[in-house]
């Protein structure tokens, strides 16, 4: 199938320019516009679709997005503009159905905190002790899940999607 060829060739190609789109679509056998049409229709899939079609951003709780982003943002290509966009974006898609997707208990956000704890170095509350409650995992402080940030990179990308996300409100 056509799609599935093209997805096959960004996921070998990432971020290609026309020569090598144009090559593709000639060893597809496909003329490079058609190509081209097909990306755009890739593109407007996920940048148009899911629940937050038509949705004002403005109506979603903003440290529920501002958490989404953070979290969604961990499964982007960093070097990308379009990472902070598209992570605000399906956080979006998240709270509409789920208002408290982030921030309610067994949801990603618990996922993200233990996360965030292994790559800092930090047991997580089960290790520490066994026997004790799951600390407190909401936002606090600019943190985005209750842990510590040590990592200057981490902690840079985290403000910069929070300013973002603040802009987008």
């Amino acid at each position: 199938m056509l799609e599935e060829q093209i997805i096959e060739f960004f996921r070998n190609n990432p971020y290609p320019d026309l020569n090598t789109t144009s090559k593709a679509a000639e060893e597809i056998g496909i003329t490079p516009e058609i190509f081209h049409n097909k990306m755009c229709e890739l593109i407007s899939c996920i940048v148009c679709g899911g629940n937050s079609a038509g949705v004002d951003i403005a109506t979603i709780d903003s440290k529920e997005l501002e958490l989404g982003t953070f979290i969604e943002y961990e499964h982007m290509d960093k070097s990308s503009q379009f990472a902070p966009i598209l992570s605000t974006k399906i956080a979006t898609d998240h709270l509409v159905t789920t208002p408290t997707y982030y921030s309610q208990p067994d949801t990603a956000a618990q996922d993200i905190a233990e996360e965030l704890q292994k790559m800092n170095g930090e047991e997580s509350p089960e290790e520490e002790a066994p026997d004790t409650e799951v600390q407190d995992n909401q936002p606090s402080q600019g943190n985005p899940v209750g842990a510590s940030i040590e990592d200057s990179r981490t902690h840079s990308q985290y403000e910069s999607l929070r300013s973002f996300v603040r802009g987008s409100l």
